[in-house]
C-alpha cells in the first residue's frame, strides 16, 4: 500500500512535465537569443477544414515559422492585426486564453531555424447580435517591432454595435 502511494505521488509530480506541449528552452537560454526579425519569419493560418467552426463562430490556427539561419526569440503574444479589403485594421479586442501552467506563457519562446510556433484564434463569425456589425477580413498581420508579416485570411468578425470584435487567442507555443 505504501509503495503504491509513493509511486502515485511520483506519477502526479511527473505528470505536469509530461503534459507540457512546449519545448522552448529554459528562460535563461531564450533570453540570450537575438529577437526574431520580420524578415526571418513566415506566417500562415489554417482553419483545419472547419475544425474551429460552430454555430456563428469560427477560428484558425496561426503559425509563425523561423525561416532564418539562426535561432531567435519571439514574444508569445505578438501584436496581431486583422485587415479589411482596403488594408485598414478591423477593430478587435483580444481575450487571452492560457491553458498551460508550465513555462509561463509570458516568457518569450525560442525558435530554431525551420521551427514553428502556433496559436489558436477564435471569434464570432455570424450576426449573433442582430445589428449587422460584421466586418470581412482579407489578411492577418503579425507585428514584429516596426515591421509586419502577413497571411491571407478570409474571415468575418462580428460584434455588438459600436464594439470591437472579441478574439480569443492562445499564446504562441512550439511542439505538438
Amino acid at each position: 500500500m505504501r509503495l503504491s502511494l509513493v509511486c502515485g505521488i511520483g506519477l502526479l509530480l511527473a505528470a505536469p512535465s509530461a503534459l507540457a506541449s512546449d519545448n522552448t528552452p529554459p528562460p535563461r537560454l531564450v533570453a540570450g537569443l537575438p529577437s526574431c526579425s520580420a524578415a526571418d519569419l513566415a506566417v500562415s493560418n489554417d482553419d483545419e477544414n472547419g475544425a474551429f467552426d460552430a454555430t456563428m463562430h469560427s477560428g484558425t490556427r496561426l503559425t509563425v515559422r523561423n525561416e532564418g539561419r539562426r535561432a531567435c526569440r519571439l514574444a508569445r503574444w505578438p501584436r496581431l492585426e486583422f485587415l479589411d479589403a482596403g488594408q485598414r485594421p478591423v477593430a478587435v479586442a483580444f481575450e487571452r486564453v492560457v491553458r498551460q501552467a508550465i513555462n509561463a506563457p509570458e516568457q518569450p519562446l525560442g525558435l530554431a531555424p525551420g521551427e514553428s510556433a502556433t496559436s489558436v484564434l477564435r471569434w464570432v463569425s455570424g450576426d449573433a447580435y442582430g445589428d449587422g456589425n460584421c466586418h470581412p477580413t482579407t489578411q492577418l498581420r503579425v507585428r514584429i517591432k516596426a515591421r509586419a508579416v502577413s497571411t491571407p485570411l478570409d474571415a468575418r468578425l462580428c460584434s455588438p454595435a459600436k464594439q470591437p470584435a472579441q478574439i480569443e487567442r492562445s499564446p504562441l507555443r512550439t511542439g505538438p
